[in-house]
């Protein structure tokens, strides 16, 4: 599903797309301070989808001491992130990859996979199943996945029924999933994870928002 998203990312503007950060309640780094105390042990993070690094930078002003790997598939995009972050201060602690992570394997083993801001949506609940069995392959013994989602959907988008969401905007479309606790939870089982905890947030501009957090 998210192939056919491509097109909105490599057209929106990179200011509309913060934008969209501010609308939601994201641009305070919220859901960084709701995790940062199950991942700031990590030796080796990766996160999924980058956009413009609000979470590179939320990890860093943290004092985050762990090697981040940080995946991002749209080309504008990395070019931004290469701009803050390709250089020799950050070299041994930043990796950028430019590649969606469904056809680039993890360079190694990590202790922490972080997928927030509803980019796991962007796949269909065969894709959502797979791609949470395929993170545990690659999480250390105690790794965990930790993947974040709107309990609603105000700003952008309109729900075509109750878990389909399809956002039409003048830079493209976006299809999106939108996951039941219970299915989640069978992606956890099926995927071989012992146990999962849910916290719910409210973000800066009144939205709930969840975090789900997958313990190996």
């Amino acid at each position: 599903m998210n192939d056919k998203n491509i097109d909105f990312y490599k057209k929106i503007n990179l200011d509309k797309f913060k934008e969209f950060a501010r609308l939601i309640g994201l641009d305070t780094k919220i859901d960084i301070d709701f995790i940062y105390p199950y991942i700031q042990s990590a030796k080796i993070l990766v996160e999924l989808g980058a956009g413009y690094g609000r979470v590179i930078e939320a990890l860093l002003e943290k004092g985050f001491q762990g090697q981040i790997i940080a995946f991002e598939r749209v080309p504008k995009l990395m070019g931004y992130l290469k701009s803050q972050f390709d250089n020799p201060k950050f070299n041994q602690k930043i990796t950028l990859i430019e590649a969606d992570f469904k056809y680039y394997p993890f360079p190694e083993k990590v202790d922490a996979v972080l997928w927030l801001w509803s980019g796991f949506l962007e796949y269909s609940k065969t894709e959502q199943a797979a791609n949470v069995k395929r993170i545990y392959s690659n999480l250390t013994d105690k790794g965990i996945l930790v993947i974040e989602i709107p309990v609603e959907v105000r700003y952008i988008g309109k729900h075509e029924d109750n878990q389909i969401i399809k956002v039409e905007t003048e830079w493209g479309t976006i299809e999106a999933y939108m996951p039941q606790y219970e299915e989640i939870l069978e992606y956890a089982t099926q995927a071989g994870f012992v146990g999962i905890e849910r916290l719910n947030y409210v973000t800066a501009t009144n939205l709930t928002r969840s975090i789900y957090i997958f313990k190996k």
